[in-house]
């Protein structure tokens, strides 16, 4: 039985890497989504891609926001399809490096008070 098993490989050269510790201009090698090594320096090995010093950093986790409700409730009385809000609202955080969230909502609407008269 043959192995169709495809690997695929990806190296990030001549980037500025964010490690625990430090940060260092350097090569990540990825391999089926794991990083297989990591080699110092600013070399640029046939079919890597290029960083041209560009950072390399960890994903990033949001704690505590309240972001996807600005997306399922962009205006008042407006209720975006959840999800597509939901999509909208990942795209947006994975976009700026943030790979793990912890969405807070709040349940039911908040009433809205009218200001007291004046007497």
């Amino acid at each position: 039985m043959r192995d169709t098993h495809m690997t695929h490989e990806m190296i990030l050269a001549n980037a500025t890497l964010v490690m625990p510790d430090e940060t260092i201009t350097g090569t990540i090698a990825v391999r089926d989504g794991k990083i297989v090594d990591i080699a110092q320096g600013n070399a640029v090995p046939a079919g890597a891609e290029n960083c041209g010093g560009d950072y390399l950093a960890p994903g990033l986790i949001e704690t505590h926001t309240d972001n996807l409700e600005r997306h399922m409730r962009p205006r008042p009385n407006v209720d975006w399809p959840h999800q597509a809000a939901i999509v909208a609202h990942d795209a947006e955080l994975a976009s700026v490096g943030i790979t793990t969230v912890f969405d807070a909502l709040r349940g039911g609407d908040n009433p809205v008070r009218q200001p007291s008269k004046l007497r």
